[in-house]
């Protein structure tokens, strides 16, 4: 059978009035009637109420809770929730069939802390406006303390039902410490308005599972009181900004499926999540994901040599510097190798010897990183100097050819001198 709690104020005239009702979680069904006048605290959660939300609510301006989620409620989000109701805390129409766009008049409701149409088929922008609920803006506690047209203060310990960290959580004496924007499920499309980050109060923003486009808005950081963000299935792309790094009570993140790349920044936070917070973004990289290309060690090529550029004829080795000094007692040529091949350029001892692939895999392990090449001599090439040029002197060239010629006719001449006269005084 319903279940309703009276909640009665005591004043100075002694009037009672029914101010606090609650039939939450009943067989109820129909329509809500149209006979509304004067609540504070309204839950009519998780029934099968349908139909639209009567206009007769807007009677109860002293209304500060209401949650109607959980229901089969159509229509549009009434405007004139912002524009008559501005007192509320808490206004919860979460897993409803509402449509249409989430009314700017929303913005109005300046002690506003928990906001959620999740589970619903609203669509359009959100509103940019929404950086004007007070509350959400400040860090210190929000107080569900309740003042009267005539001073009288009410206060109470209440609860309430708020998915937190992906799960449904009872918020009871701690309900006054949540800030929770939830716009979840929906049809929601445009950018991320960059005016969120203004709520340096808020603690727990869900906008995933909708349209939104465009880039996580770089000024995210300013939130530093967040402990849960989901941007998951939506359409953005671009970096996880920088600022978000600066997030340090992030405890629950989820950025899958929505094509970010780029560089994971570097925090405690963000490399606290493991890699199912990022994952269906192929473009990211950084721990806890792979390392980036910037990031990978040079690596050696299919053939085993190391991989190297060119520059005219010469082959130019990277300059890989390797520390293998844990490896000195293990190298099966002994350590007196790798001493004799220390401080200088290793590549044909290394080439020479003719190593395995298992050999050339250790590599990665000794790898400590690359030469400066600013600090590297450059190397010039010797050229001799310039020799003077003379004409070379042909003089005694001609007197060895004239040489060659006269001595064989004067050996000639003298043969037959000498047997002409040995033959005369016969």
């Amino acid at each position: 059978m319903p279940r309703a709690r009276l909640w009665q104020r005591s004043r100075v005239r002694g009037v009672t009035d029914l101010d606090y009702l609650d039939l939450s979680n009943n067989l109820l069904s129909g329509r809500i009637p149209d006979c509304w006048n004067k609540y504070i605290l309204l839950r009519l959660r998780n029934t099968s109420l349908y139909g639209k939300i009567p206009h007769s609510l807007e009677n109860c301006t002293q209304l500060r809770l209401l949650d109607l989620g959980d229901n089969k409620l159509t229509g549009i989000i009434p405007p004139w929730i912002g524009e008559r109701l501005d007192g509320l805390i808490v206004l919860r129409l979460r897993s409803n069939e509402f449509h249409g766009n989430i009314p700017s008049t929303l913005c109005l409701l300046l002690f506003l802390q928990v906001l959620d149409l999740s589970l619903n088929d609203t669509s359009g922008a959100i509103p940019s406006c929404l950086n004007k609920l007070t509350v959400m803006t400040y860090l210190w506690e929000g107080s569900f303390g309740i003042t009267d047209d005539d001073n009288f203060i009410f206060s109470f310990n209440d609860h309430l039902l708020v998915v937190w960290k992906g799960f449904e959580r009872v918020y009871g004496n701690s309900l006054g410490m949540l800030k929770s924007i939830d716009l979840s499920c929906n049809q929601l499309s445009g950018e991320i308005p960059r005016e969120l980050a203004s709520l340096e109060g808020l603690i727990n923003l869900n906008l995933s599972r909708n349209m939104l486009r465009g880039s996580i808005i770089r000024e995210i950081g300013q939130s530093k009181s967040l402990g849960s963000l989901d941007l998951s299935i939506n359409n953005l792309s671009g970096e996880i900004p920088e600022s978000m790094s600066e997030i340090s009570f992030l405890s629950v993140m989820d950025l899958t499926n929505i094509n970010l790349s780029g560089k994971i920044p570097s925090s405690t936070q963000l490399q606290s999540f493991n890699a199912t917070s990022y994952s269906g973004n192929p473009g990211l990289c950084a721990e806890p994901l792979r390392k980036c290309p910037e990031d990978e060690p040079p690596k050696v090529s299919n053939n085993g040599g190391i991989e190297r550029s060119s520059e005219g004829d010469e082959g130019l080795f990277e300059r890989l510097v390797y520390n293998v000094t844990k490896f000195l007692e293990d190298h099966p040529g002994g350590d007196e190798v790798l001493l004799s091949a220390s401080g200088k350029d290793a590549t044909d001892d290394f080439e020479d010897v003719g190593h395995s692939s298992s050999a050339r895999a250790m590599l990665d392990e000794l790898y400590v990183g690359d030469i400066d090449a600013s600090t590297i001599p450059t190397k010039t090439k010797y050229t001799p100097p310039n020799q003077p040029h003379y004409e070379q002197d042909k003089t005694s060239e001609f007197v060895v050819k004239l040489l060659q010629f006269l001595v064989p006719l004067l050996i000639l001449g003298l043969a037959f001198g000498i047997r002409f006269y040995t033959k005369s005084p016969a």
